[in-house]
């Protein structure tokens, strides 16, 4: 059997630009977060006595080239070297060979890919063997498929292949070693280690070919929990399992205060959700939007009044180290209005509504169902679809009115 880690995307050292209006501990927990993560893959790399780590491309980050960042990681490679675990590495579109910092002296376990693909074989007791493939980014860009330069499984050993790269997409431009999902898998290999997109997928249903993810999140977009992953393979078989290391998760949740009208019930709902969302493990960066009928958060101080309640959750926060931390409150509430009260009254906003009630749906959607496309496309134009279309209509109005 062949155990290792299969990871990428480690970003060393990101500078996390425009984080810096934080508390100086959370924001200093945040720029430590990729070297703890890193280092939980170091420590369960050892604890779990893994033949080898995969770390397929992006180790370091392109905006931010720190010395730090190369000594935690050569660090890294040689309490490995110590524990008997090889590294087989390549580089990608962030840390690219073309830069000449990029030099660095490695202890004898780590095994770095050339620009052109290459081989480099695994050997274990009792005539185990695995045969790794791969290459390293010479340019930031790689245009080119690489894919029909790795050979195909001609024996009975072990073969992974490395590629950091994405799928093509017929609409878009790939900039980045472009593959298709089939190729991949008609080499037959054993297992693909992919980097390159920061979300954990195994693109085939029935093929081991996997994205284990970036180690730690790295903005408000990357949210829940980052990871890499422990395979262990036989001839028989392939069990991947997902382990954690993000040390700061980024969340974002949804929360609603229909017709709440003070602001201590706001505040309440939400310490509670932060300890709905609290970790034992990690701190969380936790991006609020608030929505629901409500004339708490209206009006012209409604700025204002987020930044007072923005101030109240976030109070002692940062001296936790489960912190949920509120990045930001967007805020989503709508006015309370009550549309037949509107509808009542002899200004502007009353008679549109009623303009709204008495049109004829057939002739005003008569344009669409008289297409040739609306034809095929459209459904029957039921009291009940009628209906919705004029309630959502005059939602939209009367939002559009009151914000003019």
């Amino acid at each position: 059997m062949i155990r290792f880690i299969h990871t990428a995307d480690l970003h060393l050292d990101r500078p996390f630009v425009g984080l810096s209006h934080l508390p100086d501990k959370i924001y200093h927990r945040m720029r430590e977060s990729t070297f703890t993560a890193f280092d939980t893959i170091i420590k369960k790399a050892i604890e779990t006595k893994v033949d080898f780590i995969i770390i397929a491309g992006d180790i370091f980050d392109g905006s931010h080239r720190s010395f730090k960042a190369q000594n935690r990681f050569i660090l890294g490679m040689r309490k490995l070297h110590q524990a008997g675990i090889h590294v087989y590495l390549s580089y990608g579109n962030h840390d690219h060979l073309n830069d000449d910092w990029n030099r660095l002296s490695f202890p004898g376990n780590v095994h770095v890919f050339p620009p052109e693909v290459k081989k480099f074989t695994y050997s274990k007791a009792e005539d185990i063997r695995c045969d790794l493939y791969g290459f390293s980014y010479k340019e930031k860009h790689i245009p080119n498929n690489m894919v029909p330069f790795y050979p195909e499984k001609k024996d009975s050993h072990y073969h992974i292949g490395i590629l950091h790269g994405a799928e093509i997409e017929p609409s878009s431009e790939n900039h980045y070693a472009p593959f298709s999902k089939s190729e991949l898998i008609d080499l037959h290999y054993d297992y693909w280690a992919l980097g390159h997109i920061h979300k954990r997928e195994k693109i085939s249903l029935d093929h081991d070919i996997w994205y284990p993810g970036n180690i730690q999140g790295l903005s408000k977009k990357e949210i829940g929990i980052k990871g890499a992953s422990l395979v262990e393979m036989d001839h028989t078989r392939v069990h991947t399992s997902f382990f954690p290391t993000s040390d700061v998760i980024w969340n974002q949740e949804i929360l609603n205060i229909e017709r709440i009208e003070t602001m201590d019930r706001v505040i309440r709902q939400i310490e509670q959700l932060k300890d709905e969302k609290r970790s034992q493990n990690n701190g969380t960066l936790l991006t609020l939007y608030i929505e629901g009928s409500t004339s708490l958060l209206q009006g012209r101080d409604a700025d204002e009044k987020i930044e007072e309640l923005l101030e109240s959750v976030r109070d002692e926060e940062e001296e936790r180290d489960d912190f949920v931390w509120i990045v930001s409150i967007i805020n989503q509430t709508e006015p309370m209005w009550d549309i037949d009260e509107l509808k009542q009254n002899n200004y502007f906003i009353g008679d549109v509504l009623k303009e709204v009630d008495s049109t004829n749906m057939e002739s005003a959607l008569s344009i669409l169902y008289d297409h040739h496309l609306g034809k095929r496309y459209l459904g029957n134009l039921t009291d009940e679809v009628s209906h919705s279309i004029k309630r959502e209509a005059e939602k939209l109005i009367v939002q559009a009115l009151y914000k003019g």
